[in-house]
């Protein structure tokens, strides 16, 4: 039922309304509200769980990896490309990473399916 609603009307109006599922309806996030007044709303959106995973696959073709998925509640939202500049590598590699080796057939590619955010980033590492 998840993967129905999001492909008929897309991820980001799933995570603002959530789904019906036979008559129930179920939330998939929590978004902050305005105030605190309201200790339900609060509760709910504290239950939201953020994860980072490392090295993620994504494709049952081959062993490819993202190095960095941040997700909301199990989905997958914001994938990242890493570049150390410590060994010479630059945000231009990320960039001609994504463009060259990810095949946007890919199902977590499809935009607004699930990954919103494909984020080329160069960081310093510091061991």
């Amino acid at each position: 039922m998840l993967q129905d609603d999001i492909s008929r009307y897309g991820l980001i109006y799933v995570l603002r309304n959530g789904i019906n599922d036979r008559g129930v309806k179920i939330r998939i996030a929590y978004f902050a509200p305005a105030s605190e007044l309201n200790e339900e709303l609060v509760r709910k959106y504290r239950a939201n769980r953020l994860h980072v995973i490392r090295q993620f696959p994504y494709s049952s073709k081959h062993h490819n990896t993202i190095d960095m998925v941040l997700m909301l509640n199990g989905i997958q939202l914001v994938a990242l490309e890493l570049k150390n500049q410590m060994t010479g590598q630059s945000v231009e590699e990320s960039k001609q990473q994504w463009m060259e080796d990810r095949d946007p057939a890919e199902f977590l590619f499809h935009f607004n399916n699930r990954i919103l955010v494909q984020q080329p980033h160069t960081c310093l590492f510091r061991g």
